[in-house]
This record gives C-alpha cells, sequence and structure tokens, in this order.
C-alpha cells in the first residue's frame, strides 16, 4: 500500500509539474522549444505564433534551420552543427548563446537570441536539444539608437570645447605667425650672410612645424571618428593637453605636472585628450576669481582582489591613474550625485551645457575604466581616471627613421590650384633630381596627359580644385593609363580619406603642408613600387 501511495504522489507531482511548465511556456513571450539530435522541433511553445508568424502546428516536425534569414552568413550554421558535433562526443550539456537572424513568415527578418541545452537518456545517448528564443530585435535597436546618441553627445561637447579653445588658439597662431613673419623678415634683410640666413630660417622651420603640430591636434579632436582603442602614451597626451591649455588660462592659475615616464594604455587618443581639456576647464572655472593651481599626475596602480576603494567599480588588475587636482571652491554635497547628468550645470549662463563630466564619464566607461570624484566645499576637487590594461611602452614604440632627403629620377607632373605650391613643389622635387611640370589647373593637366600617357612616371595632384576634384583626376588618369602612380594631397577633407584614396587605387595619401623630407621619401618608395 505504502509503495502504491507513493507512485501516486509521484504521479501528482509530476502531473503538477507539467501543468506548471505547460502554464509558463504558453504565457511567456519567449519561445520554448524542444527538438531531436538533428535539430527538428518536436515541441514549440504557443508564443512561437506571435514571434514567428507560424502556428506551432506549422512548426512542429520541421527543422529549425528553415526559419533562418535566407542571408545568414554559412560559419553561423558550421557554429551551430561544430556544437552539435561536440557535445555528441563530449557528452557534456553546453549552454551555447546564439545570435540568429530568423525570417518571420510574412518575410519580415528579425534577430532572435537563443539559449540551447542537450537532453541526455539514462545511457548516455544524447536525446536531442531544448532551448529558448527571444525577440531581441527593439533592444539591438535601442542599443544603436543609445550609441548614435552618445556619439552625437560627444560630438556636441568636442564643439562647445572647441568655442572655449577658440582664443587660445588664435593666441597660439599668432605667436607662430610672428616668429615665422619676423625671422623671414630677417632673412631677406640678411641675404648677404648666409651663415645668419640658414639659423634665421631654421626659426621659421621650427614655427612652422608648431603650426602644423596644432592644426594636427584641433583635426584630430574636432574630427568625427570612430573610436580606435591602440597603444598610447598617456603621459604624452596629457603634456599636449596641458600645452593647448595653458595658452588659453588666465596667469592666475598655475598648472603643475607629474607625469614621470611612460605610461601605455589601450586607448583612443582623441577622447582622452577630450577627457584631460574637460577636467581642467572645470578644474580652472572653480579658480575663476580666485586663481590658484591645478595639478596633474600620472601613477600605475594595482588593483588587488577586494581592494577596490568605494566608488572605484574597479576589478582586479594594473591600471594608469590620472588625476586632476585643483584648490577652488568645491563641489557642494547635495550636487556630487548630479555632477555626471547630462545638461545638470552649475555655471551661468553662456558658460557651459552641462554635457562635460556626462562625455568624460561616458568615454572613461567605455575604455573599460573608472573616474572618482573627491571634493569638500572651500578646500578643491580631485577627479582620478582609472584606466586598464597598462601595457610596456617599449612593444609600443616605433622605430625612428632617419633623416634623409632621398634623390631621384623620372618625370613627374604636379597638379595643385595654389600657384605657390605648384611652384614650391617643382622647386624642391627639381632639386632632389626630378624633372617636374606644374600645372595650376586640372583640366589642363589632364589635356597634358592625354596627349602624351608614356611621358610621365609619376602624378602628384592635390584633392580640392576648382573644376574637377584630384580623386576625379586620378580616375580619369588611370583611365587613360591603368598603372600611372598617383599621389594626392589634402590640407584637409572629412569626405575623402586615406581609405578612399587606397580603394581608388591611389599609392599614397599625404596631409599638408608638404616637407622636404616626406614628399623625398614618398616619391621615392612610390616610384620604386611603380
Amino acid at each position: 500500500m505504502r509503495i502504491i501511495a507513493r507512485n501516486k504522489k509521484a504521479r501528482e507531482t509530476l502531473c503538477q509539474s507539467e501543468t506548471r511548465f505547460h502554464l509558463l511556456a504558453e504565457k511567456m513571450r519567449d519561445v520554448i522549444w524542444q527538438a531531436t539530435p538533428d535539430m527538428v522541433f518536436t515541441y514549440v511553445s504557443p508564443s512561437c505564433e506571435q514571434m514567428s508568424g507560424y502556428t506551432r502546428e506549422e512548426l512542429t516536425g520541421s527543422s529549425m534551420f528553415r526559419l533562418l534569414a535566407p542571408d545568414t552568413p554559412p560559419h553561423v550554421i558550421e557554429n551551430i552543427l561544430a556544437m552539435m558535433d561536440r557535445v555528441r562526443e563530449t557528452g557534456i550539456s553546453a549552454n551555447p548563446v546564439f545570435e540568429l537572424e530568423v525570417m518571420r513568415k510574412d518575410g519580415v527578418v528579425i534577430l532572435t537570441e537563443v539559449l540551447t541545452s542537450a537532453i541526455f537518456g539514462k545511457d548516455g545517448e544524447l536525446e536531442g536539444y531544448q532551448g529558448v528564443t527571444r525577440d531581441i530585435t527593439e533592444r539591438r535597436l535601442a542599443e544603436e539608437e543609445r550609441k548614435t546618441l552618445e556619439a552625437r553627445l560627444i560630438q556636441s561637447q568636442k564643439m562647445e570645447s572647441i568655442g572655449t579653445l577658440a582664443g587660445g588658439i588664435a593666441h597660439d597662431f599668432n605667436n607662430i605667425l610672428s616668429a615665422i613673419i619676423g625671422f623671414a623678415e630677417l632673412a631677406r634683410h640678411d641675404a648677404d650672410n648666409p651663415e645668419r640666413v640658414r639659423k634665421e630660417l631654421g626659426e621659421v622651420l621650427k614655427a612652422s612645424e608648431r603650426a602644423k603640430g596644432l592644426v594636427n591636434q584641433i583635426l584630430a579632436f574636432s574630427r568625427k571618428s570612430e573610436t580606435r582603442y591602440l597603444p598610447v602614451d598617456l603621459g604624452a597626451v596629457a603634456g599636449e593637453s596641458l600645452k593647448m591649455l595653458q595658452s588659453i588660462l588666465p596667469s592666475t592659475i598655475e598648472i603643475r605636472r607629474h607625469l614621470p615616464g611612460s605610461c601605455m594604455v589601450m586607448a583612443d587618443s582623441t577622447q582622452i585628450h577630450q577627457v584631460i581639456m574637460n577636467l581642467c576647464s572645470n578644474a580652472a572655472d572653480a579658480m575663476e576669481k580666485t586663481g590658484g593651481v591645478i595639478e596633474v599626475s600620472l601613477d600605475k596602480v594595482l588593483v588587488e582582489e577586494g581592494a577596490a576603494e568605494p566608488g572605484q567599480d574597479l576589478s582586479t588588475g594594473s591600471y594608469a591613474k590620472l588625476s586632476v587636482k585643483d584648490n577652488g571652491h568645491g563641489i557642494p554635497p547635495e550636487i556630487m550625485a548630479r555632477i555626471y547628468d547630462p545638461y545638470f550645470t552649475t555655471k551661468r549662463v553662456g558658460r557651459g551645457t552641462g554635457l562635460g563630466l556626462a562625455v568624460v564619464h561616458g568615454i572613461v566607461k567605455s575604455h573599460g575604466g573608472s573616474i572618482v570624484c573627491s571634493s569638500l566645499p572651500g578646500e578643491g576637487t580631485t577627479f582620478d581616471m582609472y584606466l586598464p590594461g597598462t601595457v610596456s611602452g617599449e612593444d609600443c614604440m616605433e622605430p625612428e627613421e632617419a633623416v634623409n632627403h632621398p634623390a631621384g629620377t623620372g618625370r613627374v607632373l604636379f597638379v595643385d590650384d595654389e600657384s605657390a605650391i605648384a611652384s614650391l613643389a617643382e622647386n624642391m622635387l627639381g632639386m632632389l633630381g626630378y624633372e617636374v611640370i606644374a600645372k595650376t589647373s586640372s583640366m589642363e593637366a589632364l589635356a597634358l596627359f592625354s596627349e602624351n600617357p608614356a611621358g610621365f612616371d609619376l602624378v602628384i595632384t592635390d584633392l580640392t580644385m576648382p573644376g574637377m576634384t584630384g580623386d576625379r583626376l586620378a580616375a580619369e588618369l588611370t583611365r587613360i593609363r591603368l598603372d600611372i602612380p598617383v599621389i594626392i594631397c589634402t590640407g584637409y577633407s572629412d569626405q575623402f580619406t586615406a581609405d578612399d584614396a587606397r580603394n581608388l587605387g591611389i599609392r599614397e595619401y599625404l596631409q599638408k603642408p608638404l616637407d622636404l623630407v616626406t614628399l623625398a621619401g614618398t616619391v621615392r618608395k612610390v616610384l620604386a613600387r611603380a
């Protein structure tokens, strides 16, 4: 009697479990399914109709693969089959998660997330698979929209920062132009003294290099670009940022830097530059009336298991810690919790949008790092930024190339609508041994090349020109003579990149201003490959 009672109780329990399972399966939006070892559905929950448009009767007995979108990459199916083979061979019930594009009955393609596990019998043989499929189309669209909004937020804040920097940039450029104009006038005056002329022209070149570097910094900072994580010397980025900041800060604010040695991290240098500029600008605003000191320091720290401080949100590992400290008015406790909120600002109208710290927080988080703020009213504020994955500086340093002016021979067609640049290139390349024909019209250059396509070994053209742009000229030249090597030069373009140039078959992409070393080396390299 006891055995019969136990069996009856077991059947009742099993029946209750099955009832609860079917009730759960029928109420869930996710699709619960079971399949044979060959992935033929043996059970599909009713929610399949809402997700796929197919009834459970239409899917039961059919292959799971019939639901895949027609353009599903072959490797996706290969990965699923490989997983099934591993399960059969090892007898281990894996729980992989796949993202699969599924075509609904009405032809609409949706993105699904599939969690699977294997079912084994008492003898250890594989009986089939079971799993849960969830429609994540809306979630993925929301994620993409969030990324787009974050990118817009960062770009908006960059533009705000550029406005703040405008005065400092003008100050730097005026100093640079003063040096260029002044030493050029001295060189003209000292024309009969070659030694003095050489020194004065050396100063002109130094100032020109500073101008070139400043322009590159501004373009890199303001340009819309995808995040690229590369080995970056955090100390060098901080140093460049502080150099730029120094020119816009009032003389009452002193910057003290403690940036010992090299500290390499995997990061996007433009975004890290933006973080430093924001933190230091905020520190300067906090001391606008009284003046003070901004201290920027860099250290390497090791976070051990359970040793992270409150607010750090750091896992175990090595980090680069960049600190920005001021002795300004501090942040009141009642607003500390809101400092990273977008559009929250305590600055007066016209002095900020409240995007700065929100962007800073987003950038640091996207790098897998953490930022911690500590402040006391009347005593100042410190921001500690932690970036993970420090790497050896030796592994990231590129060997320096020797400075030389490699000469060569060949006939070069140089095209630039600026007559001064055309004349400059003609003289530079002529000095190196090349025969140069310079044109200021792309249409004239095309006509000249058409008359004698075999008469030129190389064409160097500007990108932005009236009548016909450099990329269109390059396309016409290669249509006439397929093997003609072309180098394209540009002062600035966010519409035509080095990748675009390579896709058109253009051999090299040079950024102006052109210097003799770069021009000589590039021409020699291209002609050697021709």
